[in-house]
């Protein structure tokens, strides 16, 4: 909410630096990451930004819809190797789906109805896994 919410500077870099976003994460994160193209499931990339956590780093990306309601993918590196299910997670008017594959762990969330953001999700884990 505080990143998404931001009408001035909701990234630290646009997505007209989509490759250098890319490699700044893949770079922190110590494997490669890369923003999958949700536009066919309505959401187009803003940018991202760097965040901390008790975990150590995670990539942000937002995503906007045509409405300007925006989206976040966020991606961290986990212990967990595979877990085949997503979870649904909501709290605050906030929902979204959270999974972990090959030592990822990933979660996107928004104000956007349950079945886009399970698109989302769904498109995002395909995009990982032919990473």
């Amino acid at each position: 909410m505080v990143y998404a919410s931001d009408s001035t500077r909701p990234v630290e870099l646009g997505a007209d630096h989509r490759r250098a976003l890319d490699d700044w994460f893949s770079n922190r994160l110590s494997r490669p990451i890369s923003s999958p193209d949700l536009e066919p499931v309505g959401l187009k990339l803003i940018g991202g930004r760097l965040v901390a956590t008790e975990h150590g780093p995670a990539g942000l990306y937002l995503y906007a819809d045509g409405h300007g309601r925006r989206v976040a993918l966020y991606v961290r590196p986990m212990k967990i190797d595979k877990n085949d299910r997503m979870v649904r997670r909501q709290g605050e008017g906030v929902h979204g789906w959270t999974w972990a594959d090959n030592g990822l762990g990933f979660g996107i969330f928004g104000l956007e109805q349950a079945e886009t953001l399970h698109r989302a999700a769904d498109m995002t884990r395909r995009h990982y896994l032919a990473v």
